[in-house]
């Protein structure tokens, strides 16, 4: 005779987990969010538009990646690159580094 009750009316259903999903995968119900690499940054659900996902990545597009659609983000433009360049020159010199 089994120890609890399994029938009634104030007896508790059995509840459904969801399925497990290993770190670094995609849930199935999910969007991903790609930089201009390739790279994974996150995952959103179905109704967040462009401005939602710019803050993963700059200047999402929706389009295809690896056969499945995703927000792909551009890389950074000639003028940020050179603003990039120019901090590291900067932060280099104040360090006293010749390199």
């Amino acid at each position: 005779m089994s120890k609890y009750r399994t029938t009634g009316h104030d007896v508790l259903q059995p509840v459904k987990t969801k399925p497990d999903v290993k770190p670094g995968r995609l849930p199935e119900n999910r969007i991903p969010v790609v930089d201009h690499k390739g790279r994974m940054r996150a995952h959103v659900g179905h109704k967040i538009g462009a401005a939602g996902v710019s803050r993963f990545v700059r200047d999402p597009k929706l389009g295809k990646h690896e056969g499945k659609t995703a927000w792909i983000g551009s890389g950074p433009s000639a003028e940020q690159k050179q603003q990039i360049r120019k901090r590291a020159a900067l932060v280099r010199q104040a360090r006293g580094s010749t390199a």
